[in-house]
């Protein structure tokens, strides 16, 4: 189903009806809608709400949110408010992948203090995470534009995605980088353990 959900939905909507476990059925069935959401979002959409599990409807829209940042990342920003279960973490994901090619708007994004507090510390850490992936030094100036937030938590989220992200290409050896962070150090250092 994977191979034929970017072209053909219906086809991978008919090889997962061949699958007998419940479970994995609605798995490829929400991996066939977040495959098919560049080629047509409407009917991506449409399809993740006929799934019955509301786990896997909610990963359907999930994935086709990060299908979709390349092509309109303001929708697919947008979209992660129907993610159900999983909002905060596609507007981690989602937002993290948009502060790679436009972190101006990924701050913005951020900076509409949207949801409750676990929510715009995580969309903070979002930035960091990803940015790290690609660039750590440019993460540390990443995070430096980040506001201080309440109990500094978001500057702080910012630097222990960084740590985490950067950790994931460099291993326990970014932790002798994490001075780079200042005041927000042991963050950094969390992130590389995390």
């Amino acid at each position: 189903a994977r191979q034929r959900a970017d072209t053909d939905l219906d086809g991978g909507v008919l090889a997962c009806g061949e699958i007998v476990d419940s479970e994995k059925k609605e798995e490829c069935l929400s991996d066939v809608g977040e495959l098919h959401a560049p080629v047509d979002r409407e009917a991506s959409l449409t399809h993740c709400e006929t799934i019955d599990s509301a786990h896997w409807r909610d990963q359907c829209v999930f994935g086709g949110s990060l299908a979709l940042v390349s092509e309109d990342p303001l929708y697919a920003f947008r979209l992660c408010d129907d993610a159900g279960q999983w909002y905060e973490y596609c507007r981690h994901d989602v937002n993290g992948e948009i502060a790679v090619v436009d972190l101006d708007h990924a701050l913005e994004n951020c900076a509409q203090e949207e949801g409750d507090l676990l929510v715009r510390k995580t969309c903070w850490h979002g930035i960091g995470k990803y940015i790290a992936r690609v660039d750590p030094m440019a993460a540390f100036s990443a995070c430096e534009q980040v506001p201080l937030g309440p109990q500094n938590l978001y500057r702080e989220n910012c630097v222990h995605g960084l740590g985490w992200g950067a950790s994931e290409t460099q291993g326990e050896a970014f932790a002798d980088e994490c001075v780079g962070a200042g005041e927000q150090e042991d963050s950094c250092l969390l992130g590389v353990a995390y």
